[in-house]
């Protein structure tokens, strides 16, 4: 990731801008003569995030949180409960009311088709009776606010967060090519989860003599049993069972950064790069794809390059915060295995931009 700023067309992206412009580009001329105001929603498998915007200025009004919103996890009816409690707090922080929304865009965390992007949408409007009918709602997957946001000509979204998934797409979001997202039981590579899981199997294998850890385990080890509140390895089965929560074990990565940052363990560090590697594969596998001859899925891959011919790739999600320790894997994956086009890494800030 080159040192170098790139402001953002978009007032939020790490909300959808994508399904924004949807909703914006399709109010109806009713809505023309009352203040135009826009919802966008970035939602996750732990946190959602909410903004209120003016349609035309792009003026940021408010900000909110909520829960996650993968449907797959909590349902539709805890997730539209849960945007609904959002979009309230949002429009009560602003001073305006539910009549003045004209398009609420979502990017949501396991939105997979347009079926279930139906029912969140139907789900979200029984929620909110005071929903102008006219109001636009669009539906799309995570991945395509964030390639949206980030590039004028599409690109490829590697989301690690507490899952992970990978996205390769026209601006839009009418074209799309995935690898990944298919859960922690099959995948979620290089998720907090995957991370914490790893590190977790090495030091309970190392224990059981199943397989001999090259690294020093003790740090790993006192910091999950600090993490999980045990005092043995046997503590940990309540945690993976009974009290099973897949963003408790995920939380875990935040504790294994700092021993692999701070204090330089070796264990956490190969794990980290290792997770790296795995999300360098994500990012080669779609891009492959579009590449080959064969592919009509997206187009020309080379439509989606910028202006510099590189492909945006969004590095999207609370793991990519430690991008030094993702480093190693990530570049060594890249050399190893090729990328038919050169890739241009962005990440979000906070004030509306993107590193590059």
């Amino acid at each position: 990731i080159r040192n170098a700023n790139k402001q953002l067309k978009s007032t939020e992206p790490l909300i959808t801008a994508a399904a924004i412009l949807q909703a914006e580009q399709q109010q109806s001329a009713e809505a023309a003569d009352r203040p135009r105001l826009l919802i966008g929603v970035e939602g996750g498998a732990s946190v959602t995030k909410l903004c209120l915007a003016e349609a035309g200025s792009g003026r940021l009004l408010s900000r909110a949180g909520a829960g996650g919103t993968n449907h797959w996890l909590d349902g539709f009816s805890v997730c539209a409960d849960r945007l609904a409690v959002g979009i309230d707090a949002l429009l009560a922080d602003a001073g305006v009311k539910i009549g003045d929304v004209a398009g609420v865009g979502m990017a949501l965390s396991g939105i997979s088709n347009a079926d279930n992007a139906s029912e969140m949408e139907r789900t979200l409007r029984q929620r909110l009776p005071d929903l102008p009918a006219d109001c636009q709602l669009a539906v799309v997957n995570d991945c395509v606010g964030a390639v949206a946001a980030a590039s004028d000509s599409g690109g490829v979204v590697v989301i690690a967060g507490t899952g992970s998934n990978c996205c390769l797409s026209s601006r839009d979001g009418s074209a799309t090519l995935h690898c990944g997202g298919w859960s922690y039981m099959l995948g979620d590579e290089g998720s907090a989860y995957w991370i914490a899981q790893r590190a977790i199997k090495a030091v309970w294998d190392h224990r059981d003599g199943l397989r001999t850890c090259p690294e020093p385990v003790e740090a790993v080890r006192d910091a999950a049993f600090q993490h999980f509140g045990i005092t043995d390895y046997d503590g940990i089965l309540s945690h993976l069972y009974t009290n099973f929560e897949k963003s408790r074990v995920a939380a875990l990565t935040a504790k294994l950064a700092r021993l692999a940052a701070d204090g330089g363990d070796a264990l956490a560090r190969r794990v980290f790069a290792d997770a790296g590697a795995e999300l360098a594969g994500h990012v080669i596998a779609v891009v492959r794809r579009a590449a080959a001859a064969d592919s009509g899925e997206v187009g020309s891959l080379q439509r989606l390059l910028d202006g510099s011919g590189r492909l945006t790739v969004v590095c999207a999600g609370s793991v990519w915060l430690s991008y030094p320790l993702l480093r190693p894997g990530f570049v060594d994956a890249l050399r190893q295995r090729g990328c038919p086009v050169p890739l241009r890494l962005v990440r979000f800030r906070d004030n509306g931009g993107a590193d590059s």
